[in-house]
């Protein structure tokens, strides 16, 4: 599912983040269900709300929550928001209409200062990290001004007196929570969404992760890569340098002309490559898909077309001719000697 299909229709699933620090009392979670319900913007909602809420206790996001996010029209996190003093604490909820939402993350920007904002949740993300929210306790729903806990009864929900206290009637669906969790069956049908219907869909799914990274982690490759580029290209240059045209080409040294384009072509594309990185880590309506393909190919003339529709670069014609010498090079003449 990728981030176009996550908002296709009026309904969503999406996490609501705040910086549990940022609360001015330990009993945060409370805050935060206060703060999302005080403005009645969810009884206003056309479908039926299942709502889930949590720490998420990780130290590969404790200083950076990027990883969590998937960037798209409707999330509303920025770069700057995204280190955080103490565990992120998330309000989950599915089948949430998309203006709704939109209404209670302008409110909660100006309202609470905890509140760090909004991200999509793409439920058939393999990535460890963006399955944060199988984590979280599926625990109420609520449609129009009733309220569905997913208990046996009274003394099984620790925010009723919250949601009471929000104008909600309290109602009971009568089952333990773990009586959901057997041989991947189908969910009660008070606790489904259109998201999400069966307990396999909430279980961890192994898989690599996607490019998304955390700041430092991301800072520390490219720097690195930064510097394999500048000797990439610091050696082409020495090379070159060491080639003597003459009238008749007789002193030419094939060696250090194929080893200069070489490291040059190879220099050029890793800097390209590191201003793509840096394209999908701050703008949200990047495609990664297409991204990663490009970050994995050869292609500098392709590189330097991403870049310049996102207004990164615009190269004179000089530069260009250049980039299209390198691309010439490494994608046809690199191993020519091997061709008849």
């Amino acid at each position: 599912m990728n981030k176009e299909t996550i908002l296709s229709n009026d309904k969503c699933m999406v996490a609501f983040i705040f910086d549990s620090y940022g609360f001015n009392t330990n009993i945060y979670g409370a805050a935060s269900i206060d703060m999302i319900f005080k403005g009645g913007e969810l009884k206003e909602n056309q479908f039926k709300i299942v709502v889930s809420f949590g720490d998420i206790i990780d130290y590969n996001i404790f200083s950076d929550i990027n990883t969590l996010i998937v960037n798209n029209k409707l999330c509303s996190i920025n770069n700057t928001q995204t280190k955080i003093y103490y565990y992120p604490y998330v309000i989950l909820m599915e089948d949430i209409q998309i203006h709704i939402v939109t209404k209670l993350d302008k409110r909660m920007k100006k309202e609470c200062n905890a509140y760090l904002g909004v991200t999509s949740i793409d439920i058939e993300s393999h990535d460890q990290r963006k399955q944060f929210w199988k984590r979280l306790i599926r625990s109420f729903s609520i449609e129009k001004d009733v309220c569905t806990i997913f208990a046996e009864g009274i003394d099984d929900f620790m925010f009723r007196e919250n949601i009471i206290n929000a104008g909600y009637i309290i109602h009971y669906d009568g089952f333990s929570y773990d009586a959901n969790f057997v041989n991947n069956s189908y969910l009660f049908s008070t606790r489904q969404s259109s998201f999400i219907q069966r307990t396999d869909q909430i279980k961890y799914v192994d898989g690599k992760n996607d490019s998304s990274r955390n700041i430092n982690k991301m800072n520390m490759a490219l720097v690195k890569e930064v510097e394999i580029a500048g000797v990439n290209i610091w050696k082409a240059i020495e090379d070159i340098n060491k080639v003597h045209l003459t009238k008749n080409n007789t002193s030419v040294l094939v060696d250090y002309v194929f080893t200069s384009f070489y490291q040059a072509a190879q220099g050029i594309e890793r800097l390209l490559k590191i201003l793509i990185e840096l394209v999908v880590y701050t703008d949200k309506n990047s495609e990664n898909k297409r991204t990663d393909k490009l970050l994995y190919s050869h292609n500098h003339i392709a590189l330097v077309s991403y870049l310049e529709t996102k207004g990164v670069i615009k190269l004179d014609k000089s530069s260009r001719n250049l980039v299209n010498i390198l691309y010439r090079f490494y994608s046809q003449v690199r191993y020519h000697r091997y061709i008849d």
